[in-house]
């Protein structure tokens, strides 16, 4: 993420001297004489608590959650103050950025599917494919941090910028991240390289931004404009290949193009702008439109726009109380749709070729956009989703309709945020009932379910759905459930606790749909007032491939025996 290549060339002290440095991360902090703010960008923390056998057996998560506290609870430990970031929505800008990363990792796991599809079973020290469930692990990751710091998910601003604001603005010693887009914004904290990062012993790479701005012979107010001609998240390398290509030397290229930069004057003028384009782009096709992409990708480093706490767009609303709470609390999902702002309809994990969940996901977001904005009944309200229709189209955006329930909808405030004794959760469990029920009209026996252990509740409900709308085996669907009391109770033999030696195909295909299928429906408890009966997911998909190996084998007889252990838990089969 960021600009392509310049860590190479700040980690290159032939042309930058000490703008990369050996720390470990604990002495630094125990070695600050004032308070020390360690600001953390999630996405970057994605990939670093898991290996490659538990991304593909979907997520050991009692092994994770232990793992990221330790971690955490250690920086905390030494005297830090942690301060943590996400992504909102997607920002307009970055869409066709966002849209090219998720096909390519589409085509990426087509052709792992085909290599399963092939063979049947697969051994995991043969697979390189190692993607982890990230919705899942971002879920956590998110819960997590609440336990530690504030959580900042902007909803209006690129996510980068709000952080370096922060940072900027709360004195940060330093920044942890893997994004360079930190090397260019304004500020004197460091940058941690989650890349390099021992997790264990807490030694990393710092970077110094004030060291790299030195050796470009930059101010921090012409870096942004380096960083937009070198390319980022938001103008594309290719865009501005001729222009890398113009100089003589493109072995330097992080040089000419900061020498480039000297020549202009700080402060940009229209005219200042034109005769950048012209020098970049030449007056080719599309001149305009790229000069003002340029200007976009230039201006994501403006982090004076952007004040603590977060504005909130439409203060003019008379509900704008009820939106402040509504962030305050957490309830993205809810703000999406009330700002009718980009939604993400993800894939659950399928080969698009042989299966398609995305009508029947697109479904459940209009009946969950229907109960939030009842109030309005409006039936010509459109949604923006950002969504995959099919194996041959590329993601892109469209709009729907809401979906309106007949059943009553408390007022917004009321519905969000329960209080003890009024009276309502009956109302929001057939609201839940209703959005789960999807078109094929299934009801969920919500007395049953909210009977259950508040642990179990979700992970029912998520099997319910998927079984009576997703024709997901219930076979798989026991041994999801079987696997999940293992993990708790640890009554069966150890060895389904350690990592399988190959992987079976519908195993390996239905945990990660069930994975991603159980965030939607926290979501869905969430927006109909029923959150205070999640609890973080018990998942480990260790035992759970080894349990449902041992199934395929396994005597009727004894499957008889443990479905026993869960029969209370099998809403789906009553």
């Amino acid at each position: 993420m960021g600009i392509l290549d310049l860590h190479k060339f700040i980690n290159d002290t032939s042309q930058v001297k000490n703008g990369c440095t050996s720390v470990n991360m604990l002495q630094c902090i125990k070695k600050n004489s004032s308070e020390t703010l360690i600001v953390i960008d999630l996405e970057g923390l994605l990939t670093i608590f898991t290996n490659k056998n538990e991304n593909l057996c979907g997520i050991r998560s009692d092994v994770f959650l232990k793992r990221t506290r330790k971690f955490f609870h250690r920086l905390v430990t030494a005297g830090a103050k942690l301060a943590f970031f996400g992504d909102g929505p997607i920002i307009n800008n970055k869409q066709e950025t966002w849209f090219n990363r998720k096909q390519t990792k589409y085509n990426q796991k087509l052709k792992f599917f085909d290599k399963i599809n092939e063979e049947g079973t697969i051994a995991i020290e043969n697979l390189k494919y190692t993607t982890p469930p990230m919705s899942l692990i971002k879920s956590l990751l998110k819960k997590i941090a609440k336990e530690f710091g504030p959580l900042i998910i902007s909803m209006e601003f690129e996510c980068d910028s709000v952080l370096a604001a922060y940072a900027t603005k709360n004195n940060a010693y330093a920044v942890l991240t893997d994004d360079t887009d930190f090397l260019i914004y304004p500020g004197n904290w460091k940058v941690w390289s989650i890349k390099a990062l021992d997790k264990y012993k807490f030694n990393t790479l710092q970077y110094n931004p004030v060291t790299l701005r030195r050796a470009l012979g930059l101010t921090e107010l012409q870096m942004p404009l380096f960083a937009a001609l070198c390319g980022n998240d938001i103008i594309s390398n290719e865009l501005l290949e001729r222009f890398h290509r113009s100089f003589q030397n493109d072995h330097h290229k992080f040089m000419n193009i900061a020498n480039f930069v000297k020549k202009l004057p700080v402060q940009l003028t229209d005219e200042n702008w034109n005769e950048i384009g012209t020098s970049v782009f030449s007056q080719n096709e599309n001149f305009e439109t790229k000069i003002e992409l340029l200007k976009e990708s230039y201006e994501m480093y403006d982090i004076k726009r952007i004040n603590f706490p977060l504005h909130v767009s439409g203060d003019e609303e008379p509900n704008n109380e009820i939106i402040h709470q509504i962030l305050s609390s957490g309830q993205n999902d809810v703000y999406i749709i009330l700002k009718q702002l980009h939604f993400k309809v993800p894939l659950l994990h399928e080969d698009m070729r042989e299966v398609n969940y995305t009508k029947l996901l697109i479904e459940l977001r209009r009946r969950m956009i229907g109960v939030i904005l009842k109030h309005r009944n409006d039936p010509n309200i459109q949604s923006k989703v950002i969504v995959k229709q099919s194996h041959e189209q590329p993601y892109e955006e469209i709009s729907i309709t809401p979906i309106y329930p007949e059943i009553e909808v408390p007022p917004l405030d009321d519905l969000l945020f329960p209080e003890i004794g009024d009276g309502l959760d009956s109302q929001r469990k057939l609201l839940l009932q209703w959005i789960l029920s999807g078109t094929k009209k299934n009801q969920i026996d919500t007395d049953k379910l909210f009977t259950l252990r508040t642990d179990y509740i979700c992970t029912v409900a998520t099997l319910f759905f998927l079984v009576k709308e997703a024709d997901f085996p219930k076979d798989i669907a026991d041994v999801v459930l079987l696997s999940i009391e293992e993990t708790r109770n640890k009554s069966m033999d150890p060895k389904f606790h350690e990592a399988p030696k190959y992987l079976v195909k519908d195993a390996f295909i239905y945990d990660f749909v069930f994975l991603r299928m159980y965030i939607l429906v926290e979501k869905i408890f969430k927006i109909v007032g029923l959150g205070k009966y999640l609890t973080l997911v018990q998942f480990d998909g260790f035992v759970f491939h080894n349990l449902y190996q041992a199934w395929l084998d396994m005597e009727n007889a004894r499957k008889i025996n443990l479905i026993k252990r869960i029969d209370f838990l099998r809403l789906y089969d009553m």
